[in-house]
């Protein structure tokens, strides 16, 4: 018996500017096949800079024996709101070229990198003060 392929879903991305002036939302609309209604994002929740002082350390414990670099004690308020800290996250991984996680409940970010220095430059470039 033949089995019954599924039709591709077809995406359409649009991103729309209502305004220059700071205090209006920036609309992101995503729109499905099905037409149904587009989840829109405004600047008021949008992800905010994390920036200051911050301790990194290196880890293999509990990780069978994989090194990794482990970001936590933010000084900054604004990283216990965890899409600020998963912003942050998405930005290293990208600079560092590695894969990584946010951990919500320590506000820490875990990243697979072993080499501390470039992690540390990373951070430096981003405008933070690294600690350890």
């Amino acid at each position: 018996m033949a089995e019954q392929r599924k039709k591709p879903v077809k995406l359409e991305f649009t991103g729309e500017i209502l305004s220059s002036v700071p205090e209006d939302a920036v609309a992101v609309r995503v729109k499905g096949s099905k037409d149904e209604p587009a989840p829109t994002m405004t600047k008021a929740n949008a992800p905010v800079p994390v920036e200051g002082t911050v301790k990194l350390r290196r880890e293999v414990k509990g990780r069978a024996g994989k090194p990794v670099s482990v970001l936590y004690g933010f000084e900054d308020p604004r990283a216990q709101d965890f899409n600020n800290l998963k912003h942050l996250q998405s930005r290293l991984k990208e600079m560092l070229a590695c894969g990584g996680t946010a951990d919500e409940q320590s506000s820490e970010i875990i990243l697979q990198v072993d080499d501390l220095s470039r992690v540390r430059d990373v951070l430096k470039k981003l405008g933070f003060n690294v600690k350890g």
